[in-house]
């Protein structure tokens, strides 16, 4: 039986530089927008938990 390597679908340009810097600002973006969501989602999850104050 052969094997034969199939090539992935990446773009063809220079992966070292374009790829890396792309990734890096995709990763911040993402990890920005993650801890925003998990700052919104914790701050409602506290509202919701947080006993109601009658005044």
């Amino acid at each position: 039986m052969e094997t034969t390597k199939v090539p992935l679908p990446l773009p063809e340009y220079g992966v070292d530089q374009t790829l890396a810097e792309g990734t890096l600002l995709g990763n911040i973006g993402l990890f920005v927008i993650t801890v925003a969501f998990l700052a919104v989602l914790g701050w409602m999850v506290k509202l919701a938990l947080e006993p109601k104050h009658e005044t």
